[in-house]
């Protein structure tokens, strides 16, 4: 094989792999704010509760049908996994 063959194969090797590290670490801090977003709805409600005079669970029972958890779920997806 030619240099520059050999040469062409290598950039686009780093191309591909430079990409992918890109993407994983993009992947990793997705993550890592969709946890922090859980976090801070979870601060959110507490705090809600605490002045209604509630606890966290009265507030989760207004939502029989669909659930805190799969309000916050469906919103992270449609917002942050549709990509």
């Amino acid at each position: 094989m030619g240099k520059l063959k050999q040469l062409v194969i290598e950039v686009e090797d780093i191309i591909e792999s430079c990409v992918q590290d890109g993407w994983d670490e993009a992947l990793g801090t997705i993550d890592e704010m969709e946890n922090m977003t859980r976090q801070r709805i979870d601060h959110v409600l507490e705090t809600l509760a605490m002045n209604a005079d509630l606890e966290v669970e009265d507030i989760h029972m207004l939502f029989e049908v669909e659930s805190i958890e799969d309000k916050i779920e469906n919103s992270l997806y449609e917002t942050w996994r549709q990509y």
